[in-house]
């Protein structure tokens, strides 16, 4: 664990549930204004045929080549021939 995760964990414990609850929200909103603005980036550079990857549930990266960029989401076609429609936020560009 960083740093700066043990004093948002120290925080977690000092902090009363209004504050705490402020505290949730303002990390939030950034990370979703950081998650947009890498989309944004991301779907200007994806085309047909791009190797991308992403992390499953387990945390296992999985390879696939991209067949479909959408507004949010793209489709994608592994190595076994299955297709997945996942968020291009998800996606990292190999």
């Amino acid at each position: 664990m960083t740093d700066n995760l043990a004093i948002i964990r120290t925080y977690a414990h000092v902090l009363g549930d209004d504050d705490l609850a402020k505290a949730w929200r303002m990390l939030y909103d950034e990370w979703t204004i950081r998650r947009t603005k890498k989309a944004k980036h991301l779907r200007s550079q994806l085309l047909r045929g791009d190797q991308v990857y992403w992390l499953d549930r387990r945390g296992n990266q999985v390879f696939a080549t991209i067949q479909h960029v959408k507004r949010k989401y793209a489709i994608v076609e592994d190595k076994n021939k299955t297709c997945w429609n996942i968020s291009i936020a998800s996606l990292y560009k190999v």
